[in-house]
This record gives structure tokens, C-alpha cells and sequence, in this order.
């Protein structure tokens, strides 16, 4: 039977150079820690992410649930900010949440590029990760760039939808295209940054949900793309080198789902980012006919199903 976690608190964490993140707490002070982090990077929490748990867990007093509001994005402040905002301050910010929080170890969740998030933070903290949920994972390399927003990679199935994503951009040069899109999103015209905004999300949309018909991509403020396109356009920082270097240390049980017709983060991707680095602690999960997006059910299904089982045997980590 579902439950209701009740919310325990809310917070800004300050974590530095103007930047202070919104931290709410889910479930019961004493129960097992888990991080959830969420997508984009520049998504932000969802009342609907909470939900995955209220679908997973029996008992209340079982999670103690912690949902992030990354640097920039939902109610962390300064909004849509990407100022001091990289991979290595968002690793350092988690590390910064589990002091302040006063956790040992925890287990992470997280989709999209949550999962990215979560599985360089277990690169460089392995100690402190008990376990992983991830699903859609995002392998952060020059390859996964191309295919995400280069003409040749997933612009070649959804021809028509690419031409619109690159809206008056005749060149072919993927890092111009980027170059373009992160000019766009801060110009001083807000009916232009809103044009670049509906165009990236239109676009990240047709490729996660392809069934589904959209016509015109709801502007959802200026985080998302703007953080999103400042992410791609600095090749997501360091993120390739530390998986490279450092995925072999990681030690937590980890089980990735991913979908087979995931056109975000093909699933082809992550069979060989495992099978490269021989990393037998990554178990990945097929979803047969599955999607990028949660808003897929085959997909939604086996996350809940998922994270029922991994909650109930790490009863023993709670603090």
C-alpha cells in the first residue's frame, strides 16, 4: 500500500559565492537516508519525484528522503544562474548536504542526468554511497554531445524536429550550434531568450517522449535550458575524465534502468561505458519498449518496482 511521507523540513543550504540551495526533507527523521537528484542539470524537484517514494515505500518511518534543488534551478537561489555553477561544485554541494545533514552513508537516486550526478559523486566518494537507483543515465562524453545535438546523431531519426530545434542556425559545427543557443538564452530580449528556451525544451521533449504530440514546448522559465546549454557547452566539464579515472572505485550496489528506446541517453551507451571499464558492480535493466521520461509508465513502473526492492533490503543501513 502507498504512503503519504510527510514533509520533515525545508532549508537553504549556503553553500558558498552566493549560492544557497533549497533542501526539503521527506519521511521520518530516523528512517534510511536517500538523495534524490534530479535531471537537466537545471530541472529541479518535483512534487511528482516524492511521489516515486510514496509509491515505493510501506512505512513512513522507513526513508528519511532528501530532494536537492541543484545550483540555479527551482527554489535555490540566485535563479538561473550560472555563475559558479559546474560539475565540481554541484559534487562538492552534495558532500556540503551530508555534512550539514549529518549522514554517514546514503543510497542515491536519480534519472537523466541525476544519474550522471550521482554516479560521479560515487567516483569520488565511494565511502559514502550505499547504493543506486539510477535510470536514463547520461554517459557525459564528446559522442553523447554529437548525438544529442549534432546533425549527424539523433537529428538524423527526427529530421524535421532538428530543423526546427536549430531554428536560423545554418552551420553545421555542433560546439557553434551550443555557442549559439547560450547567447541566445541570456540575450537582453526576453521574447528571444523565450524563443531559445521553447526551441531547447521542445527539442530535449520530442527525444524523451516521441509518442507524444507536441506542438509548441510551455515555457518553463529560463533555469532549465540556460543551465542545460551552459553544461553542453563546457562538454559538461570534467565529467568524462572522473568516470574514466575513477568509475572502477566505485563500491555500491548500482542498478540502472534504461529504456529501450531511450533517444536521450541510448542504452547503447551505457552497455558499453560498463563493458569498457568492466564495471560488474553496474547492473543495467532493459525496459523493453521504455522511453526516456518517467511520464513513460513502462518506465515509471520499473523505477517504483525497483526502489520498493533496493528500500526493503537496505533496511539495515538506517541510521
Amino acid at each position: 500500500m502507498a504512503v503519504h511521507l510527510p514533509l520533515i523540513s525545508q532549508d537553504w543550504l549556503d553553500v558558498g559565492n552566493g549560492h544557497q540551495l533549497f533542501v526539503a526533507q521527506y519521511g521520518s527523521p530516523q528512517g534510511t537516508p536517500v538523495l534524490y537528484l534530479h535531471g537537466g542539470p537545471g530541472a529541479a524537484c518535483q512534487q511528482g519525484d516524492v511521489a516515486l517514494f510514496d509509491s515505493a515505500v510501506t512505512d513512513i518511518k522507513a526513508v528519511r528522503l532528501f530532494m536537492l534543488d541543484q545550483r540555479g534551478c527551482g527554489r535555490s537561489k540566485p535563479y538561473a544562474s550560472t555563475e559558479h555553477n559546474h560539475l565540481i561544485a554541484l559534487l562538492s554541494d552534495i558532500e556540503k548536504l551530508r555534512q550539514w545533514a549529518d549522514v554517514d552513508r546514503w543510497g542515491l537516486c536519480g534519472g537523466s542526468f541525476g544519474a550522471t550526478l550521482a554516479l560521479l559523486y560515487s567516483c569520488c566518494y565511494p565511502n559514502r554511497v550505499s547504493w543506486q537507483l539510477l535510470w536514463g543515465l547520461f554517459i557525459p562524453s564528446s559522442t553523447s554531445l554529437e548525438w544529442l545535438y549534432g546533425r549527424d546523431g539523433a537529428g538524423q531519426i527526427f529530421s524535421q524536429q532538428y530543423r526546427d530545434f536549430k531554428g536560423d542556425y545554418c552551420g553545421s559545427d555542433t560546439q557553434t550550434l551550443l555557442n549559439d543557443f547560450v547567447a541566445g538564452l541570456a540575450d537582453r530580449d526576453a521574447s528571444v531568450r523565450r524563443d531559445y528556451h521553447q526551441r531547447w525544451q521542445q527539442w530535449e521533449q520530442v527525444l524523451a517522449l516521441p509518442s507524444d504530440d507536441f506542438t509548441r514546448a510551455p515555457y518553463q522559465g529560463e533555469a532549465l535550458a540556460k543551465i542545460e546549454a551552459h553544461y553542453a557547452q563546457a562538454g559538461y566539464f570534467e565529467a568524462q575524465q572522473i568516470l574514466q579515472q575513477r568509475a572502477k572505485v566505485i563500491s555500491a550496489e548500482t542498478l540502472i534502468i534504461q529504456g529501450e528506446l531511450d533517444w536521450v541517453c541510448p542504452p547503447q551507451a551505457v552497455s558499453h561505458f560498463i563493458e569498457n571499464n568492466a564495471l560488474t558492480q553496474l547492473t543495467l535493466q532493459i525496459i523493453n519498449h521504455g522511453y526516456h521520461a518517467l511520464g513513460d509508465d513502462k518506465m515509471r513502473q520499473a523505477v517504483i518496482a525497483a526502489l520498493r526492492k533496493m528500500m526493503n533490503n537496505r533496511k539495515d543501513i538506517a541510521e
